[in-house]
């Protein structure tokens, strides 16, 4: 028997019942991948976190959704960091992540917007597929808006015409499901008035239909904003039932994105290993 920390957090929020839920494990040593995935689905929030160290500042991280595991996510990370810091479990100025095949390493740290995440910048292209014109069509978007397609997430990104499509979206998520080919996600954005520009994410694909605030998305939408605005630190807002909203700064090949997080609750998971 084997006590697991874990933590229900808020990330992309100052306060408590908004931004996106994460759970956060804390482990002294990687737990099995059948675990894990229960443990996920048990949670059965949009992202579970798996965090175990390895040097002072160095942990191995690994994200799931109920249904799957993911190969990067953003606010589960944030939530990650904010746990270190706040449980003490790090003092240094940086936290480095390392993540599942040891190809990505993620660098966090405290700053005046609360936590700054340090993602590799997306490559957008021009996304053509037979079934573009359904997609569009299931989201609830007009036919002629630009799709595009991010090579490193491999989701999709659409802007919308204006923001007031955007909040108004409901999309079909069993239809959407029902789409040939692979999907890790659809963002749906727009400019906006309050904020450089306004998003949603949808993935009913990996067993989240709308996710509440999507930090990954922000590596394609970062890439995708600063040029058309002529701005390379941008403020943004997702527009979920919950919301949430970030700072994202473009340097290079990476995106240096920020937010907040708050702790709801913390306890034990009491399961044999």
């Amino acid at each position: 028997m084997e006590n697991i920390l874990i933590y229900h957090v808020d990330a992309f929020t100052n306060q408590p019942f908004s931004g996106n839920p994460a759970v956060v494990c804390v482990t002294e040593k990687p737990l099995p991948e059948e675990l894990m995935a229960k443990i996920a689905n048990e949670m059965n929030l949009s992202e579970t976190a798996f965090i175990h160290r390895i040097t002072e500042n160095m942990y191995g991280i690994r994200w799931f959704t109920p249904t799957t595991e993911v190969r990067l996510c953003g606010h589960a990370t944030l939530a990650a960091t904010h746990i270190l810091y706040e449980q003490n479990y790090v003092t240094g100025d940086q936290v480095n992540f390392q993540t599942k095949n040891k190809d990505m390493v993620l660098s966090a740290w405290k700053s005046c917007y609360g936590i700054t995440l340090d993602f590799p910048r997306d490559r957008l292209s021009e996304w053509k597929s037979p079934t573009q014109q359904a997609l569009l069509s299931y989201l609830g978007l007009p036919h002629n808006c630009p799709v595009y397609y991010g090579a490193h997430t491999t989701q999709i990104l659409v802007e919308a015409p204006n923001e007031n499509s955007v909040r108004s979206l409901d999309p079909n998520y069993s239809r959407l499901k029902g789409l040939e080919g692979t999907y890790a996600g659809v963002t749906v954005t727009a400019r906006s008035e309050k904020y450089d520009f306004i998003s949603r994410f949808f993935d009913p694909w990996e067993g989240i239909d709308e996710d509440p605030v999507t930090g990954s998305a922000h590596t394609l939408l970062a890439p995708y904003w600063a040029p058309k605005l002529n701005k390379y630190t941008l403020k943004a807002r997702q527009e979920s039932k919950r919301g949430g909203e970030l700072v994202l700064e473009l340097k290079d090949d990476r995106v240096l994105i920020s937010g907040e997080a708050i702790t709801i609750f913390g306890g034990k998971l009491n399961i044999n290993i």
